[in-house]
């Protein structure tokens, strides 16, 4: 069980983050300072784009480490470009990071107007699950919540402003991936675009995905990309008095 969090200002400005990885066409992602977004910076994914019909895609390492990544929720925060079919966001979960082709599940907002679970398998396109409508808009803040818990997969869209929904919008049941890295994943049809990713999060084996920063002190669950250095002073300074 472990907690991860970014809010992507532990980053190097106008680079990829350097704990990520990118796959397939996600080598695009740029750190950029932006005073409104919750870390003062925001991930742009793509910053330019020149080819079409590609799937972006990058994971964070730390989770890659986890032998417990199968089972996660995950939380994100963000905005995105255009509101139709040409420009999507999603989560990534149990990808596959071995084959050359996309082997993972999709979780997430389809277009504003849906979310959307979708699966590759070898390649191949597929949804396990009926989508539901969506109600947010381009270049709004909004966020996408999913677990996956055994064959269980849920997942959760709202507008950041809102409450967020206490019922899974979309729930289904299956066993084609069962561990794997976990990230996001954006969706290019045609033209350019930006993606703004605000906090990305991750519960493993029953932890919850935060929606904000951990506090730090001697049992609060850290990020070691972030605060390793912060949460080990806290815990000498609780043990010495």
């Amino acid at each position: 069980m472990a907690q991860y969090f970014t809010d992507f200002s532990e980053y190097i400005l106008g680079a990829f983050p350097s704990d990520w990885t990118a796959r397939f066409d996600g080598y695009n992602a740029t750190v950029i300072a932006d005073a409104s977004f919750t870390g003062g910076v925001k991930l742009a994914w793509p910053v330019s784009v020149n080819a079409i019909n590609s799937d972006l895609i990058a994971t964070w390492d730390l989770i890659d480490a986890d032998p417990d990544r199968g089972d996660v929720e995950i939380y994100w925060r963000g905005k995105m470009g255009r509101a139709d079919n040409d420009y999507m966001q999603y989560l990534v979960a149990r990808f596959d990071t071995v084959s050359t082709v996309l082997n993972t599940y999709r979780l997430g907002s389809r277009d504003f107007r849906t979310v959307d679970i979708a699966k590759f398998t070898n390649g191949s396109y597929s949804r396990p699950a009926a989508t539901t409508s969506a109600d947010v808009s381009a270049n709004e803040m909004y966020c996408q919540r999913a677990r996956l818990s055994g064959t269980t997969i849920s997942v959760k869209v709202w507008r950041f402003s809102e409450t967020e929904p206490a019922a899974w919008q979309v729930t289904t049941v299956d066993a084609t991936h069962s561990i794997g890295a976990v990230g996001l994943f954006a969706y290019r049809k045609s033209g350019g675009f930006i993606n703004e990713n605000d906090v990305f999060s991750v519960g493993t084996n029953g932890d919850i995905a935060l929606t904000s920063a951990p506090a730090t002190g001697p049992e609060t669950p850290i990020n070691p990309s972030i605060t390793d250095l912060l949460a080990t002073s806290a815990r000498l300074n609780w043990e010495q008095g």
